[in-house]
C-alpha cells in the first residue's frame, strides 16, 4: 500500500475545461458558464502509477462520455 492518496483513473490527461466541452457538444441544451475561480485553484490530478491499474485499456474520455451522454 503507497503511504500517499491513490488517484484511480485512466491514463488520459485532459482538462476540466475540455471536459465540460466535450460535455456541452453532446447536449445542444447547455450552455457553458464560467466563473472566476476563488482562491486557489488546484493542479491537475495525475492518476497512481500502480502495476494493478497496468493490466488492462482504459477508456478513452471522449468515448466514454460519448456513451455516458447518449444513455
Amino acid at each position: 500500500a503507497p503511504a500517499r492518496p491513490v488517484h484511480l483513473g485512466s491514463p488520459h490527461i485532459i482538462r476540466d475545461g475540455e471536459v465540460v466541452a466535450l460535455i456541452a457538444a453532446g447536449r445542444p441544451d447547455t450552455a457553458i458558464v464560467s466563473v472566476p475561480a476563488e482562491g486557489r485553484v488546484k493542479p491537475p490530478m495525475i492518476a497512481s502509477d500502480l502495476a494493478a491499474l497496468r493490466d488492462f485499456e482504459w477508456t478513452e474520455v471522449r468515448a466514454g462520455l460519448t456513451v455516458l451522454l447518449a444513455a
